[in-house]
C-alpha cells in the first residue's frame, strides 16, 4: 500500500509485510510538537518508524507545515514509512494535545 503526497512519496506497510525486513534500529530523534514543527535532516531512501505520545497529524513534504487536514497518526501506534524521492523533511502538529514524535531510522535487513 503506498501513499503519495505531491511529487514525493512515502510508502506505508503493515506489520505483516515488515516482519523480518529490519535489523536493529539505528537512531531515534524526539520532536516535541504543539503548533506545527518540521523535522529536517532525515536521510532519504531509508525506512523510519514514527510513534507519537499524543494523537497528531504528519505531512511528508519538501516545504509547508502540517495541518489537522493531513495524515492522522494515533498516539502509541507505530507506523513505518519509506522516505524516498529525496524527502528529508516531515512536519507534525497536535490533534488536540501536544506531545512528542519519536522518529527512528531503521537498519534494512540485506536479506529482505
Amino acid at each position: 500500500m503506498a501513499e503519495t503526497t505531491g511529487p514525493v512519496a512515502a510508502q506505508r506497510f503493515t506489520e505483516d509485510t515488515l516482519m523480518g525486513v529490519f535489523g536493529t534500529p539505528l537512531t531515534t530523534t524526539v520532536n516535541a510538537f504543539d503548533a506545527a514543527v518540521a523535522t529536517t535532516g532525515l536521510v532519504t531512501a531509508k525506512w523510519y518508524r514514527f510513534v507519537a505520545t499524543q494523537d497528531c497529524h504528519i505531512l511528508f513534504a519538501a516545504s509547508g507545515n502540517a495541518t489537522t487536514s493531513d495524515m492522522f497518526l494515533k498516539a502509541g501506534v507505530p507506523e513505518t514509512f519509506y522516505l524516498g524521492g529525496g524527502l528529508t523533511r516531515v512536519s507534525v502538529i497536535k490533534n488536540t494535545t501536544g506531545g512528542n514524535l519519536y522518529i527512528t531510522q531503521m537498519q534494512t535487513n540485506p536479506k529482505a
